[in-house]
């Protein structure tokens, strides 16, 4: 029974119903026994209450009576939306902090990607030399309390010293650990690592090895395993240093190398040219400079245009 026919039985039990109400009522209560019998009830419990009969208190003593069994239903009734709203919120409140946790995480990161060569200066005031292709992701409270970086790709470091804050690179396989020195990392399908000047730590990430590495060896670490090697392969550093040794070597290859180090291109008006033998040493020279040596020494001259040489016999 609803809430408005409750207030009706107490107001036609106080006399408040008009004439014409009441008499509606009445004709209702003989097509509804229900109806009768719940006038009747709130009669008898009327009947025993020794406070004085007022509409309002009727109702509200009624209304307690008649939902007195109800809580417990509507505790089933609101639990579900209760708990689905409750779950809501505790899903809406994880995804905002994990968007807080992303966006800081993102704010602590530089990143930087060479679309060509790019020099870097860090806030230690050590410089990188980060090849074109490669990418270093650098946390912006580098140099408060450690010196820790990721690279991908390769890079030439040389790193201002500092004890107390060892500067660190992730690679893929290694984390290299340095307090100042010179170096070059390569991370593609390994590790690779070309100590110049000092001593280089590198760590294997899984097998519990790790190797000092001194000026002029190197050191490669797989998936699986760390090793050293007590030299420098000749034209390891060629890209970052521009320095090339060449002990017959076919201009073809020479060339490739010479190339990919300045970012130029360099072709041959004949293929033949290509596979003329070269023996020679350049060492921080121009991209220039060192076509005119390949060109006066092979009787060549070359076209250099939009950054394309094109090498060829002289008449």
């Amino acid at each position: 029974m609803n809430q408005y026919t409750d207030h009706t039985i107490s107001k036609y039990i106080s006399g408040e119903l008009s004439a014409a109400e009441a008499r509606a009522f009445e004709a209702q209560m003989k097509q509804d026994s229900g109806l009768e019998q719940e006038v009747n009830t709130v009669k008898a419990y009327l009947n025993r209450s020794s406070t004085q009969f007022d509409t309002d208190t009727a109702w509200e003593k009624m209304n307690k009576r008649i939902n007195k069994t109800e809580p417990e239903t509507k505790i089933r009734q609101w639990k579900k939306p209760l708990t689905m709203a409750l779950a809501a919120s505790i899903i809406v409140f994880a995804a905002a902090i994990s968007l807080i946790v992303v966006l800081q995480s993102q704010s602590f990161q530089k990143n930087y990607v060479a679309e060509t060569r790019m020099e870097i200066s860090l806030p230690d005031q050590s410089t990188v030399t980060l090849k074109k292709g490669s990418q270093m992701i650098l946390d912006t409270r580098f140099n408060e309390k450690t010196r820790s970086l990721k690279l991908i790709g390769e890079a030439y470091f040389q790193v201002t010293p500092d004890k107390n804050k060892p500067f660190t690179i992730k690679g893929k396989h290694s984390n290299i650990t340095v307090t100042g020195t010179s170096f070059l990392v390569r991370t593609t399908d390994c590790d690779q690592l070309f100590v110049v000047e000092g001593s280089v730590n590198i760590t294997h990430k899984t097998e519990a090895t790790q190797e000092n590495i001194y000026a002029n060896e190197s050191a490669t670490a797989t998936e699986s395993t760390l090793f050293k090697q007590k030299s420098i392969s000749p034209n390891a550093l060629a890209w970052a240093l521009h320095r090339f040794n060449f002990n017959n070597t076919t201009l073809e290859q020479a060339c490739a190398l010479i190339a990919d180090s300045y970012e130029r291109k360099i072709l041959f008006a004949d293929s033949a040219i290509g596979k003329r033998l070269i023996s020679a040493t350049f060492s921080n020279q121009t991209f220039s400079e060192v076509i005119e040596i390949i060109a006066e020494t092979h009787n060549l001259e070359y076209n250099n245009k939009n950054g394309t040489v094109l090498l060829s016999t002289k008449p």
